[in-house]
């Protein structure tokens, strides 16, 4: 019954490419973060050479002189950002009590981080509490349904205040899985669905009809750059996405691997 903890390295490299034909390959720095126990991930940004590191935690991460320290038995989503000097200028862990994971990251044109995940009742986003309507989840009782997770994003500036923070949760699991930021700022969300799901005041139900109702469906959201829902895209295929691009003109193109049994987009 004792519990044994492993220590692993996160090393991150920046390479400088230089020299007259333009083909030398010189190493400028690396850093180790070393992390007790584990960890998924990290998600890195980077931003006028500030690194932003991103990710899943167990246990305590070291960063230089900064500790992130969580010390529950549950995994949490963690973030922290190095100015060009290389030093952390701040660090957020998202507790709660139970689970929560940070999956994606991007960045907009004023250096603003946008994250998201998935959380289990509740996460603390710093001041920020997000969890589910228990009304809500009620009224939409499924005998064959269980509660999952539900989907969390947030805006996070480059001082380390969050900006605004937004939920969406349901039956079954729901997570976001994808994030990018068109060229006017407006943050556009691929995330998984499962059976029926809450989005603000709007209820949406996907097209799921096999008997636990837990099958997985792309939902892809648009926000405005202050945290407004614009709109919300379903798929009616059982699909698990791969990737999200964008093209200069804000097209949005999915990478997606479906049931074909379900074949309808």
């Amino acid at each position: 019954n004792n519990l044994r903890f492993t220590t692993f390295v996160i090393t991150f490299f920046c390479f400088l490419f230089a020299g007259s034909s333009g083909n030398a390959q010189i190493f400028n720095w690396g850093k180790q973060f070393p992390m007790t126990y584990a960890g998924f991930g990290p998600y890195i940004q980077v931003d006028d050479s500030s690194l932003i590191i991103g990710g899943t935690l167990f246990g305590n991460l070291s960063l230089d002189s900064t500790v992130i320290r969580n010390n529950s038995f549950d995994p949490y989503s963690f973030i922290a950002r190095q100015d060009p000097d290389r030093n952390i200028k701040w660090a957020h862990l998202f507790d709660g009590p139970a689970d929560n994971y940070l999956y994606e990251s991007a960045l907009d044109t004023k250096g603003n981080i946008i994250v998201g995940g998935s959380y289990e009742g509740q996460i603390n986003i710093v001041d920020t509490m997000l969890m589910a309507d228990e009304d809500f989840m009620t009224s939409m009782g499924c005998p064959y349904c269980y509660r999952g997770n539900e989907a969390y994003i947030t805006k996070v500036d480059r001082q380390g205040e969050i900006l605004w923070a937004r939920t969406f949760y349901g039956l079954d699991n729901q997570m976001v899985e994808k994030v990018k930021v068109d060229s006017h700022d407006n943050p556009i969300i691929v995330a998984t669905c499962s059976h029926v799901f809450k989005i603000e005041n709007s209820i949406y139900w996907t097209a799921d009809t096999s008997p636990y109702k837990d099958k997985p469906f792309i939902y892809l959201l648009k926000y405005s750059p202050d945290g407004k829902l614009i709109w919300v895209y379903g798929f009616d295929s059982q699909s698990r996405i791969m990737d999200i691009l964008l093209d200069a003109q804000n097209n949005i193109y999915l990478i997606f691997s479906r049931d074909m049994v379900t074949s309808n987009i």
